[in-house]
């Protein structure tokens, strides 16, 4: 009975961060820092990137702006490269500053 309960446990912890993890809302708007920080997005990131033939390091990915378009993973489009992007917090749009 232990060694069952220690599997469960054991099996929750595991999966915890999986949880975590939540998908974009589709109308709103992200940094690629937001995301990062949202879920499992590193990947789509650099592929938007690439499909834009857009440079692929640590500020592309962190100060790009992207639009969620939503379903089963959250798909996202990238919109533009942000001078600085703005966090405005759970169900806002960030702010994309050019200038």
């Amino acid at each position: 009975m232990v060694k069952l309960l220690n599997l469960s446990v054991a099996a929750i912890a595991l999966l915890a961060p999986i949880a975590e993890a939540s998908d974009c809302t589709a109308g709103l708007r992200y940094c690629g820092y937001v995301l990062l920080r949202l879920g499992n997005y590193d990947a789509q990131i650099r592929q938007a990137l690439s499909d834009g033939g857009k440079p692929i390091n640590d500020d592309w990915i962190k100060n790009s702006y992207f639009d969620c378009i939503g379903g089963n993973g959250g798909l996202i489009k990238w919109l533009n490269k942000c001078k600085a992007c703005v966090d405005n917090r759970y169900g806002n749009s960030d702010t994309c500053l050019d200038n």
